[in-house]
């Protein structure tokens, strides 16, 4: 059993500490990456009780890792939105302040768990859930407390490491032959606390990436995730867990269907703590007719597709549009912006995770007033900007029709 009052709490006080800067003052974004602007960077990092050492008035966020972490965590969590060039707090928290502190914590975990692209933390594009799979598949295979030097597992963590250690899974030492750069930190030997090891192996082998991480998932070539429910075919990461529990003999299981997060953990704490959740929809596929504005340049077309089309089919209509050639790769980015976020990309690249000829618009979860962009030809990058002006259910079509 774990005592809560053994895991670190500070990180649900700062974390609260977050909440009311985010409140209490006007904080701007930088136009770049939306992130907080320094100087509220700077003035949360002196109100933590765990601050980051080694930055200055001109450190950007990243260079904040619980900060970065907060700021992600609060928006994935649908605690924080941005409005505009400001940070706001949405309704939910209220909700929030009514967890006991075990919640509190439990709920943080789950939403980096579950919601969070840890691609954010580390300057590698996709390796870091394979690499977290492996690593941590080593760990907890070790004994708890043992301190177990490294070899290279944890070079695509990023701050990950120290994340994890934020939640007191484990404390870790940095080599002194390398220097720390940017997210990428010279891990030597990392050590778990008796709580840690429990809640990481908890984790790993109970809730699985492969199972439980949307960003994961997703960046692995699916798209409707329901955290919880198993994929519809093997996945990149179903196959590192399967490694993993061949090599140091580990047995991996998703949990019932219907279960939540904190079920599985509600045996593991001394006390009855740890009841409340945030509660989860689950997520249906659209089924009916998609308009999209299609914007190159100074030139505007509208076009109309099933949902049934896939994103092939998109990218077929676009070419017949602006009279391209189709000899080049592709891809669209569902953030809007190029290069950043999930993508879903020619059929074959090796690069992607999703192929466009496997995805269904549909499948992507775009909705009204979304922007996609779209990048053909990753030389001359031509470039159009695609906006789902109107989504029209099937059944609602069929009674206008009537």
């Amino acid at each position: 059993m774990i005592d809560p009052s053994h895991l670190p709490m500070e990180i649900v006080r700062d974390f609260q500490i977050f909440l009311d800067y985010i409140d209490q003052e006007n904080v701007t974004l930088t136009k770049r990456n939306r992130h907080l602007q320094r100087k509220h960077c700077w003035e949360l990092n002196q109100r933590f009780e765990v601050q980051t050492e080694e930055v200055t008035e001109k450190s950007d966020q990243i260079y904040y890792p619980r900060v970065h972490l907060f700021y992600h965590l609060a928006i994935q969590g649908k605690l924080m939105t941005i409005n505009g060039n400001r940070a706001v707090l949405q309704g939910r928290v209220a909700d929030y302040q009514d967890f006991t502190v075990l919640e509190k914590y439990m709920c943080l975990l789950e939403t980096l768990w579950v919601d969070t692209d840890w691609v954010v933390f580390t300057d590698d594009e996709r390796h870091v859930y394979t690499s977290v799979i492996r690593a941590c598949g080593r760990v907890i295979s070790e004994s708890p407390e043992q301190k177990i030097t490294t070899s290279g597992e944890f070079a695509d963590f990023g701050h990950m490491v120290m994340i994890l250690s934020y939640f007191g899974i484990w404390k870790y030492t940095i080599s002194k032959e390398m220097k720390a750069y940017k997210q990428m930190i010279p891990v030597e030997s990392i050590q778990t606390t008796f709580s840690g090891w429990k809640l990481l192996r908890t984790l790993v082998l109970e809730r699985p990436i492969s199972v439980w991480s949307i960003s994961g998932r997703k960046r692995y070539g699916e798209w409707v995730v329901n955290p919880g429910q198993f994929p519809n075919r093997e996945t990149s990461l179903m196959q590192a867990e399967g490694f993993v529990e061949l090599l140091h003999g580990l047995n991996f299981c998703q949990g019932d269907d219907g279960e939540w997060f904190i079920d599985v953990f509600k045996e593991l704490f001394v006390g009855d703590e740890l009841n409340e959740s945030f509660s989860r929809a689950c997520n249906e596929i659209f089924e009916g007719t998609y308009t999209l504005r299609l914007k190159a340049g100074d030139r505007t077309e509208i076009i109309e597709c099933s949902s049934e089309h896939t994103m092939e089919d998109v990218h077929e209509a676009i070419l017949e549009v602006y009279e391209l050639v189709d000899d080049h790769l592709y891809s669209f980015f569902l953030s809007g912006e190029a290069w950043k976020g999930h993508s879903i990309s020619s059929p074959g690249e090796w690069m992607s995770g999703s192929p466009a000829d496997e995805i269904t618009i549909a499948e992507t979860g775009v909705k009204e007033g979304d922007t996609i962009l779209y990048i053909h030809d990753f030389g001359e990058e031509f470039r159009v900007k695609i906006e789902v002006m109107e989504r029209i259910a099937e059944k609602m079509r069929e009674d206008s029709t009537t």
